[in-house]
């Protein structure tokens, strides 16, 4: 199946050579060759940041995001400089595996990063921005969520302005009431090997 994928998509030979590793992926995971040849700026994606190589490996449900929403593709074309704030930021990209909702606010507000210039300090940003609380008590799943994932205050803490921007851009909230099923197909799935199994 491999030689007429390549005969078809020829581009697909060069990356193989330079990332050998993508071969055994095809061949665990075959439904990501259809997600190739769906989303060809991927390859150039790749050959860019080598380092999202090790980022599929580790984190693979990021494909069963892809065929789920697949318009995460137009979003990285869109907005390259993500990939800047993934260097800066490296704690940011469990938290874009765990909550991918995320990623259109990213794009969708990229002043973030301008906001995390201007309030490097923690206090400053607490006594700024204490509806947090207010926050809290409107959503009170979100409490839950911290216990779900203690690891998610060490990222608070790393990166307060995230309460800043829940102020600004409350559809964040609503992003997530949207789309509750995500974190649960997370949870159920936590690898892509067992929701290939599954389906």
């Amino acid at each position: 199946m491999l030689s007429s994928l390549q005969n078809k998509y020829p581009t697909l030979s060069s990356l193989h050579n330079k990332y050998p590793t993508v071969s055994s992926l095809h061949n665990k995971y075959p439904t990501l060759s259809s997600l190739h040849i769906k989303y060809p700026a991927m390859s150039s994606l790749h050959n860019k940041y080598p380092a999202l190589n090790s980022l599929h490996n580790k984190y693979l449900t990021l494909s069963s995001l892809h065929n789920k929403y697949p318009t995460v593709s137009s979003l990285h074309n869109k907005y390259p400089t993500l990939s800047s704030l993934h260097n800066k930021y490296p704690a940011l990209s469990s938290l874009h595996i765990k909550y991918p909702a995320l990623s259109s606010l990213h794009n969708k507000y990229p002043a973030m990063s301008s906001l995390h210039n201007k309030y490097p300090a923690l206090n400053s940003l607490h006594n700024k921005y204490l509806t947090l609380s207010s926050l809290h008590n409107k959503y009170p799943m979100l409490s839950s969520l911290h216990n779900k994932y203690p690891t998610l205050t060490s990222l608070h803490n790393k990166y307060l302005t995230l309460g800043s921007l829940h102020n600004k851009y409350p559809t964040l909230s609503s992003l997530h009431n949207k789309y509750p099923t995500l974190t649960s197909l997370h949870n159920k799935y936590p690898t892509l090997s067992s929701l290939h199994n599954k389906n």
